[in-house]
């Protein structure tokens, strides 16, 4: 990540979060381009941290769904010791299996909810990065340079990542409380809600966009199933 950078002599020293030096041609734009590419370090550092949520939450789910399948034979046997005539036994599986499926299938249902989660905060971090890197092609294209000499300046990344970083969060809320919303939204009453949170206006209309974008996609698969079943 870039930190720091001075001009001397017409050539640009920039400093990074390493503390290496990196010699560059100065031009007229180079503290944006600095900050365009501490966006992109940034968004491809955290890409590979949702990848990585992502790969957890497929392992937790398999996880589960293999003590499941223990769970299923658990009460397999409690069936059969229940046929032997060993009660205290077959009510032990019985009800320690039945118990057990109950608490897996809400974890693989919380993990396939984060999963999803992530799935959609991940696109968009990877649009938000392809803008970023089509911007810095443009940047570097500008070749001008009139400057002159300069202290050393700190640089860090722009407002647009602090917007997406916020969007994000919006994003994540949405999905936890998706059904909430939707509901609430339908009989009116999502300002209700929101305004319990510190919630700008812009925060409102990107939750109503997240929600009509869903009951869009609801509309297009009723419409597809009954599409379907005429046809039958």
């Amino acid at each position: 990540m870039n930190k720091e950078f001075e001009i001397i002599n017409n050539k640009v020293n920039v400093i990074t979060d390493k503390k290496e030096i990196v010699k560059r041609d100065a031009t007229n734009n180079i503290e944006d381009i600095l900050i365009c590419e501490n966006n992109i370090e940034e968004m491809e550092n955290d890409i590979k941290r949702i990848l990585k949520k992502i790969s957890l939450s497929d392992e937790k789910v398999l996880a589960h769904w293999d003590s499941i399948l223990g769970a299923v034979l658990c009460f397999g046997f409690g069936i059969l010791s229940n046929a032997l005539g060993i009660w205290w036994i077959s009510t032990i599986l019985i009800l320690g299996s039945v118990g057990y499926l109950g608490f897996a299938i809400n974890e693989i249902k919380s993990y396939a909810n984060t999963k999803k989660t992530n799935k959609r905060i991940l696109k968009e971090l990877a649009d938000n990065l392809e803008i970023q890197k089509n911007k810095l092609n443009e940047l570097n294209k500008d070749k001008s340079n009139d400057l002159i000499n300069q202290e050393k300046k700190s640089i860090n990344t722009s407002e647009e990542i602090d917007i997406l970083k916020r969007k994000l969060n919006i994003i994540r809320y949405y999905q936890i409380n998706k059904s909430t919303l939707i509901k609430a939204y339908k009989k009116g009453n999502l300002n209700k809600i929101t305004n319990g949170y510190l919630f700008n206006e812009h925060d409102t209309y990107l939750l109503e966009e997240l929600i009509k974008n869903d009951l869009n996609i609801k509309e297009e698969n009723i419409i597809t199933k009954q599409k379907t079943l005429t046809r039958k």
